[in-house]
């Protein structure tokens, strides 16, 4: 486990870019407990009043975390509700009693989904055509198939 600082950049409880993955903000007496994640790589880490409690790396639907804080032991559990629409539930709980449970979802609607999947459908095609094209014509450079 590394000692990385995180500062907060805002207090919203749950943020979330395709870039930087999802974050969830809890507050527990006067403690700011943070929960990050990642979906293309599976690292998630947990960091209270910005100091690294806690990181792993995870393809499961769910995974927990253990840490202590003072006397207080805290699990915090994310567990995918929904792969295909992103519903991602972040549960934590302190000394054995649920505290709060925070709920995030990428795709909202049907339509959103559909966005997503023609969204990727144009980009797989465009992506493929460009690299055929560029395949033939080094084929073709070269000489072509004999």
């Amino acid at each position: 486990m590394n000692t990385d600082k995180l500062q907060a950049t805002n207090h919203d409880n749950v943020t979330f870019t395709w870039s930087q993955g999802f974050r969830f903000h809890f507050e527990d007496d006067g403690r700011e407990i943070i929960a990050t994640g990642s979906a293309f790589t599976g690292k998630e880490e947990i960091f209270v009043n910005g100091e690294n409690v806690s990181d792993k790396r995870t393809v499961k639907v769910s995974s927990t975390h253990h840490f202590t804080i003072d006397e207080d032991q805290y699990e915090l559990e994310f567990h995918m509700v929904k792969i295909l629409t992103s519903e991602l539930d972040c549960i934590l709980i302190k000394n054995g009693t649920h505290l709060k449970t925070l709920k995030f979802q990428a795709i909202k609607s049907p339509w959103d989904l559909l966005k997503s999947l023609l969204g990727g459908l144009l980009i797989g095609s465009v992506i493929g055509a460009v690299i055929g094209g560029v395949a033939m014509a080094i084929i073709l450079y070269f000489g072509g198939v004999k």
